[in-house]
């Protein structure tokens, strides 16, 4: 039996960062983890062109059988105070449709919608499900493999 910590919303965060990084250096980067988290770079890649860019991981996990399952909120990913930072990138995981999509800063504020009032005021999000749970058409020209990471950070 799984420990319920091991379950937790931190615990899973950083599993899948934890993920994303090995799948960075199984391609060749040079990966770096920030002591603290700053600015919410969650870790720093070396390309081999020796670029550095920084990266944000975040990751939803789909509960099937559970209330709640693909629904509206289910695929919607929020990003607080995003700046347009030159090499900064997020990457956005649904593991159980083993789906990426990786944005540019830039890309991100083209895209996301901002928050105008009430609890998440400024904040921002970017809705990447149907209400059935299927990626949006619309952004599937940021979907991503992992094989493809060399291919996009050169």
């Amino acid at each position: 039996m799984v420990p319920p910590w091991i379950e937790s919303s931190a615990c899973y965060a950083r599993r899948m960062e934890l993920l994303i990084i090995s799948r960075f250096m199984a391609e060749g980067f040079e990966c770096f983890i920030p002591a603290v988290d700053d600015n919410g770079t969650d870790f720093v890649a070396k390309t081999s062109s020796g670029r550095f860019i920084e990266l944000q991981i975040k990751a939803r996990k789909l509960k099937e059988n559970e209330p709640g399952f693909c629904t509206m909120g289910s695929g919607r990913f929020q990003v607080k105070n995003p700046v347009d930072r030159p090499n900064y990138y997020y990457i956005f995981i649904v593991e159980q449709l083993n789906t990426m999509w990786c944005l540019s800063a830039k890309e991100y504020l083209k895209e996301c919608s901002r928050h105008k009032s009430g609890k998440n005021i400024d904040k921002t999000s970017l809705v990447l499900l149907s209400p059935g749970g299927k990626p949006r058409p619309k952004y599937q020209k940021y979907e991503i493999k992992q094989e493809e990471f060399s291919k996009k950070f050169k």
